[in-house]
């Protein structure tokens, strides 16, 4: 909620630019605009490829207040100064976050990426029947014998790989992984299999994490937990009697992320009628993809920001207003297209 209100901000600010015209309020403004875009990116990984479009803009923004679009520079060079010095940006406030963080505040690590690396490695395992995770790993000699079960493991459920599910015995851990356990050694032993694993097996990571986002999309939520050695559990029915809502519902949900992301994106390309509109619905679809490498639990909430990004990017894209000063509709960031569409103001 935080990291998407944050997101929602920095188009607030955008559109407050639009309308005051005060120097020492665009003063302001911006400085609360990059504070709303480095807390984004601090709250979630994720967070450095979905402000990236709207930085970029941000960035377009202010060389307009500094009219260094009169120093004659070609168009291509500009587009591409711009890119560049917008992910300079995006990199400067996820070192500028870890700093805080962790040096000035001193806060303890979680490492919570480890959750990602032990799916990835246990599922490249499964898939190409090589054992590619080292003994040591393991909680006990037994686990890597569990480890493939298909109710227990593929691309639907990390639960079970760091502590018991509710399924109890059927269900045990495999991995030893406790966040306040975790030290840097540790962490960084893992993070070099995983990575020596991932690229020696690119075929069955790729297909593997797409199968999981294609998953997640479609379904949102926990798989339905599973018992095989007792499935008249009432627990077990009551879930297979969900699940199918669940499908249902994420059908629904993956129509609306996959076409209404498309479809925006599409409608603000061909009209034209604005580029925050462009920028924030490819805010979404830059998010939304990046879910492939940095997704860790099958939940619903990490789409809040697509959701919305869908509503608020159709609604600017039609937008009109005044100028606080001279109550003429603005033309700056093409809010207002009085050619129907033909090109961006």
């Amino acid at each position: 909620m935080p990291y998407t209100g944050f997101l929602i901000l920095s188009v607030a600010i955008l559109l407050a630019l639009q309308v005051y015209k005060s120097k020492l309020l665009r003063i302001v403004l911006w400085t609360a605009y990059f504070c709303v875009i480095f807390l984004a990116i601090g709250f979630k990984y994720n967070g450095f490829f979905a402000v990236y479009p709207m930085l970029a803009f941000g960035v377009y923004l202010v060389l307009q207040d500094l009219k260094l679009n009169r120093l004659g520079i070609k168009p291509i060079y500009t587009t591409i100064g711009i890119l560049l010095l917008a992910l300079s940006v995006d990199a400067l406030c996820v070192v500028a976050n870890n700093v805080i963080t962790y040096s000035m505040f001193d806060a303890k690590k979680s490492h919570s990426s480890l959750m990602v690396m032990y799916n990835d490695l246990s599922n490249i395992e499964c898939s190409s029947g090589s054992e590619v995770i080292p003994d040591e790993y393991f909680i006990a000699d037994d686990r890597r014998g569990i480890m493939c079960n298909q109710f227990f493991i593929n691309y639907r459920n990390y639960e079970p790989l760091m502590v018991p599910n509710w399924s109890g015995a059927n269900n045990p851990a495999i991995f030893d992984y406790n966040m306040d356990g975790v030290d840097e050694v540790q962490f960084e032993k893992v993070r070099d299999t995983w990575l020596h694993v991932v690229l020696s097996n690119l075929d069955d990571y790729a297909v593997y994490r797409a199968k999981f986002l294609s998953t997640i999309v479609f379904t949102q939520w926990w798989w339905t937990p599973l018992s095989i050695n007792n499935p008249s559990n009432i627990e077990v029915k009551l879930s297979n009697l969900i699940v199918e809502e669940r499908r249902t519902l994420g059908t629904f949900n993956a129509l609306l992320l996959i076409l209404g992301n498309l479809l925006v994106l599409v409608y603000c390309l061909w009209y034209k009628k604005s580029r925050l509109a462009l920028m924030i619905i490819l805010s979404s679809i830059l998010q939304l993809v990046s879910l492939y490498l940095v997704l860790g639990v099958p939940a619903a909430r990490f789409f809040l920001w697509d959701y919305i990004a869908v509503f608020l990017a159709l609604a600017l894209a039609n937008l009109k207003f005044n100028s606080q000063n001279n109550k003429e509709p603005i033309k700056s960031i093409g809010l207002v297209n009085k050619t129907k569409g033909k090109k961006f103001k």
